[in-house]
């Protein structure tokens, strides 16, 4: 075994030796809701081991999850691969990247400069602040991503129950066609 466990203790003593206080109060931030079962990568894979025909058992033994909170996963989904466990790359921002804005923030790194170390739009990166800072100014990664991963699951409203035009438009056709809702 190593030096260091992979304890979060271990991990505030190597953080406090090498950065700052503030930027060690930001990168050892982990309240919240955040679980590693919000990263697309791992929800990635435990559907892509699902497909292969692997159990519940196999799949908490790959992860390293216990096998209740894979058979949650699973029957939270419907047993369906959710859309947010697909791979979205370049659609939504990664947690390594709010990582890296987490980092730059505390040093003070300009909105667009952050854009430019990404390849993103420095409007993202704002917009990313601006819907995620704690408080004052405090930015944290995990707080970050856990928001934005609730946000993605928010259910939508489905176009047919909320009064518009469309709606509008299916009920008039239903009415003079009655024969297709049985076709």
């Amino acid at each position: 075994m190593g030096a260091f466990e992979n304890s979060e203790f271990e991990l505030r003593r190597v953080l406090a030796v090498i950065a700052p206080l503030t930027l060690w109060m930001v990168l050892i931030d982990m309240s919240g809701q955040f679980s590693e079962r919000m990263l697309p990568d791992v929800v990635t894979k435990l559907w892509d081991l699902r497909e292969d025909g692997r159990t519940g058992e196999e799949i908490a033994v790959l992860l390293g999850w216990k096998k209740t909170a894979v058979f949650a996963h699973i029957q939270d989904h419907g047993g369906v691969r959710p859309r947010w466990g697909r791979n979205l790359k370049g659609r939504s921002l990664s947690f390594e990247e709010r990582q890296e804005i987490m980092i730059w923030k505390a040093q003070h790194l300009s909105v667009r400069e952050m854009g430019r170390r990404l390849g993103r739009s420095h409007s993202t990166i704002s917009r990313e602040l601006r819907r995620n800072i704690i408080g004052r100014s405090v930015y944290r990664a995990t707080s970050a991503h856990r928001i934005a991963f609730d946000a993605a699951r928010w259910p939508r409203a489905e176009k047919l129950t909320t009064p518009g035009p469309l709606r509008e438009r299916v009920k008039t056709g239903l009415k003079e066609n009655p024969g297709l809702l049985h076709e």
